[in-house]
């Protein structure tokens, strides 16, 4: 996360480091930042599915696991979105520059879960039902 969001250590890739990648040129590093800040939201929201599963029972239609459904898109979302203020992303660049189109078409993804959720809302059951 700190490679992806702070400058904190040389950041290599492969034999070169990123800032003669970018060679002055600062949207170079903006993207490739962006790109592993990406990758930083989806480890830490999967991660938080996976342990909330595996260290709890599964049984389908309990409602903890829908909530647990939806807190781990909630992680990947919210942390793809910390791209625009951490990385001082400019959403009026073109996407494919800062990587701005994937911070703003992330804001579909908890639409589109809360749309599942809400559409299995009927399966529940509560502690006390099972």
């Amino acid at each position: 996360m700190g490679v992806a969001y702070f400058a904190v250590v040389e950041d290599k890739i492969g034999p070169a480091t990123l800032t003669e990648l970018s060679a002055g040129r600062s949207e170079v590093a903006t993207a490739v930042r962006a790109r592993r800040a990406t990758a930083v939201a989806y480890g830490a929201g999967f991660a938080t599915l996976f342990l909330a599963m595996t260290l709890g029972t599964y049984r389908r239609g309990d409602v903890w696991a829908w909530k647990t459904l939806l807190a781990g898109m909630l992680v990947v979302s919210m942390l793809i979105l910390l791209r625009v203020p951490f990385l001082d992303i400019n959403l009026r660049t073109p996407g494919a520059v800062t990587g701005a189109a994937t911070a703003l078409s992330t804001l579909v993804q908890p639409a589109v879960v809360g749309l599942g959720l809400a559409l299995g809302r009927g399966r529940l059951k509560s502690a006390s039902q099972s």
